[in-house]
């Protein structure tokens, strides 16, 4: 099922809202109070990519391994937002 490049930019904004509000929920921190390393950014991304392979190779379907790409997408701009993105 392919979806629009607006669609998929619009699921990782949510992610990204919803990263946002669970640093501040969990532990009590502000948006700008969190900057993990580039290096802990990508260990977390790994984290995540071994969820989804783990999701799709145990035939839980698409949709769980998605879901961690999610993550990983909203990760990545997280990492992007902190330390900055380089334009192509």
């Amino acid at each position: 099922m392919k979806v629009s490049r607006d669609e998929v930019y619009a699921a990782i904004d949510g992610e990204r809202d919803y990263q946002d509000n669970t640093i501040s929920n969990k532990f009590g921190h502000q948006r700008d109070e969190v900057c993990h390393p580039v290096a802990a950014e990508i260990l977390m991304m790994e984290d995540y990519i071994a969820r989804a392979r783990k999701a799709w190779t145990d035939e839980k379907g698409t949709g769980p391994a998605l879901q961690m790409v999610r993550k990983v997408a909203g990760l990545a701009v997280r990492c992007m937002e902190n330390h900055g993105a380089p334009k192509r």
